[in-house]
């Protein structure tokens, strides 16, 4: 739950009328206390010394951590091309260039200290060639970010006029 917000049950009372032992707890006879022991007989609760632990971590320093299809949980190299991309140094250094040059404000409102999102002018799934081209980015809030998503085309001319410091592209 986020910090500040009320649980939902915050200040009700259990009708103790309807709910007479809420919050007490019956205990167990001698019989079913019997019956759990002999269930729970041959059980240890076995854990391993510290001396046993420490041999296993010496023994494994210095070992390389199996990586990519060697990694025992590798299901077929399934992160997709985007993410990987969004992941990478170039991705990076494209978007902190694009903030950089745009003096981090938002180029539709004008609004700084704000969160912001760099957003290519031309498509990212369609123009591959262009998505670390500095002058296919521009930075914008999230209020005037989320109305461009899918309608790229539509808002193209609108950031050519708002962001002087973008070239246009062909």
């Amino acid at each position: 739950m986020p910090k500040g917000d009320n649980p939902w049950n915050k200040g009700t009372k259990i009708d103790r009328t309807k709910y007479p032992n809420f919050g007490h707890f019956q205990k167990h006879t001698e019989e079913t206390k019997e019956k759990m022991r002999k269930s729970h007989k041959g059980r240890t609760g076995k854990t391993n010394s510290e001396e046993h632990n420490r041999k296993v971590s010496l023994a494994q320093k210095g070992k390389p951590r199996p990586r990519g299809e060697l990694a025992p949980r590798w299901a077929g190299g399934k992160t997709k091309l985007s993410k990987r991309i969004r992941a990478s140094i170039e991705w990076k250094l494209w978007r902190a260039s694009v903030f950089e040059r745009d003096n981090y404000t938002c180029q539709m409102c004008t609004k700084r200290g704000v969160r912001l999102e760099p957003h290519h002018i031309k498509k990212f799934a369609d123009y591959p060639k262009l998505r670390f081209d500095i002058d296919n980015g521009i930075t914008l809030c999230i209020e005037c970010h989320q109305p461009t998503k899918c309608h790229e085309e539509e808002y193209e001319e609108i950031f050519y006029k708002h962001s002087p410091t973008i070239s246009r592209m062909v």
